[in-house]
């Protein structure tokens, strides 16, 4: 970006690649501008739906990735830890929105690609930290209350990242409706039970379950582990 004095007066506008305004001072500033990106080839265009389809998850659950994706863990923090936790991992399913059209790479083309989330494969956190080893129970068939109970058998051995004092938490998410719970179970070094209910009215949708761990002080996380779905 240049700041520039002008014989010619004011300039606004383009010029080139170049774009012109002036500032609230009366300076006009001239600032170039990006080159036109080229079309990308099919592969191209396959891994920037798969990137596109996790960002827009990911705004679905701000508050899971926070504390799955933690600082100070040695891995990638927030989003971008969730973004390569599960880019090429087989969490994103990516088709073509028409099969029978052929791929050309040219500007102005209808979009070739379209991905999907599936919910069974994606990790919610991600680190170094040993998995917790969590169970749900589920409502059985025609229950009228939907309680689900999250369940964390207690360990004693310890090991590296694996320790008694250890955070586990129990994660429901329910896409269709952006619905999203994290649960604190306990500590990986005690049995516990955890029941939480789920209304009809604000979880109209599938909901799926996921636990993780973390250290003591939240700075490192584990894998999470899928648990099971709850069709509703």
């Amino acid at each position: 970006m240049a700041i520039v004095s002008s014989i010619l007066g004011k300039i606004k506008g383009k010029l080139g690649n170049v774009s012109c305004f002036e500032t609230r001072d009366g300076k006009t500033v001239m600032r170039a501008l990006p080159p036109k990106r080229k079309v990308g080839t099919l592969e191209q265009q396959r891994r920037e739906e798969e990137f596109g389809t996790l960002s827009r998850c990911a705004l679905l659950l701000p508050h899971v990735i926070k504390k799955g994706f933690p600082k100070g863990g040695g891995t990638a923090v927030g989003k971008r830890g969730f973004i390569q936790a599960n880019m090429g991992k087989g969490a994103v399913v990516v088709e073509a929105v028409n099969p029978e059209r052929e791929f050309v790479r040219r500007e102005g083309e209808p979009k070739y690609f379209r991905g999907r989330i599936d919910y069974t494969r994606i990790q919610v956190a991600g680190g170094v930290v040993t998995p917790p080893s969590v169970s749900i129970e589920l409502p059985g068939q025609g229950a009228t209350e939907q309680w689900v109970k999250f369940v964390n058998q207690g360990s004693v051995r310890e090991g590296f990242d694996c320790f008694r004092e250890d955070r586990v938490y129990g994660i429901a998410f329910c896409p269709s409706k952006r619905g999203v719970q994290v649960v604190e179970i306990g500590v990986r070094g005690e049995t516990a039970e955890t029941e939480n209910a789920f209304s009809t009215r604000h979880w109209q949708g599938d909901i799926y379950f996921y636990a993780f761990a973390t250290s003591a002080d939240g700075k490192r996380a584990s894998a999470s582990v899928y648990l099971g779905l709850l069709v509703k």
